[in-house]
């Protein structure tokens, strides 16, 4: 059976109708908390498919949500090994964004000390 690993940064989230879509596909879904899971402990490489699913937190606080630091070191590996993964629209507008800023630019804070956009 094929495994999917659902990043969940708020309880009540999970994989709406993509859920049954994929275990109907042979799937077993497992999800992982970040605010209970050890993210740096999961095997980027592993699993068949890593679900990054939304929240309320921007990718760009992790002073305040360490564990982002550990998602965002996780999505990298998966990248770099161009395995499978799904994010949803905001995870993936957001990431994107972060990419964007730790690769290609130093992030500029505004005054109040958020981040750029």
């Amino acid at each position: 059976m094929k495994s999917a690993i659902a990043i969940r940064h708020v309880q009540f989230e999970d994989l709406g109708t993509l859920g049954p879509l994929l275990e109907s596909a042979g799937y077993r879904i497992r999800y992982a908390d970040v605010c209970i899971d050890d993210v740096a402990s999961i095997d980027a490489i592993v699993p068949d498919l890593i679900v990054v699913l939304g929240g309320p937190i921007g990718t760009y606080e992790d002073d305040g949500y360490p564990t982002l630091r550990d998602e965002l070191r996780l999505l990298e590996t998966r990248l770099a090994a161009s395995a499978p993964r799904w994010e949803s629209a905001w995870a993936r507008s957001s990431w994107h964004e972060r990419w964007e800023h730790a690769c290609i630019q130093p992030a500029a804070k505004k005054s109040d000390g958020r981040q750029s956009r």
